[in-house]
């Protein structure tokens, strides 16, 4: 996602248009429990737009009154933030640990399938 940003030249006074590169949002995946902690890690990334959007949709030019209605259900208080913060933190420390066990596993596997490779051509010799 490219967000363009307009932003004040201090030195000429105009406009200068920036182009952000931002990470695209996460959708969960059912099937593997981690990816809950990168769609709220990605979710968090975005907290700026995401407020921005959600508490002030009055500044999104030729929003209907329903679709202005729709976007403040979804606005999120300091707390809520607080919280999502702590179950990311959370989350992020599972995480970490999964990592730490299963990159040995990971490596092993992949030196056994690389050594019976070297094994199957030896064998072809």
């Amino acid at each position: 996602i490219k967000i363009k940003k307009i932003q004040e030249n201090d030195a000429g006074g105009e406009n200068v248009k920036k182009i952000a590169k931002c990470r695209d949002l996460i959708l969960d995946f059912h099937v593997r429990w981690n990816s809950t902690y990168l769609v709220i890690d990605r979710f968090i990334e975005h907290r700026n737009i995401i407020s921005s959007i959600t508490t002030t949709p009055t500044q999104i030019q030729g929003l209907r009154k329903k679709q202005y209605e729709c976007l403040k259900t979804f606005e999120y208080s300091h707390y809520d933030w607080d919280i999502l913060g702590a179950f990311h933190q959370t989350l992020g420390y599972v995480q970490r640990k999964q990592r730490a066990v299963l990159a040995p596993a990971t490596l092993r596997y992949t030196m056994v399938l690389r050594d019976e490779g070297l094994l199957m051509k030896l064998n072809e010799h």
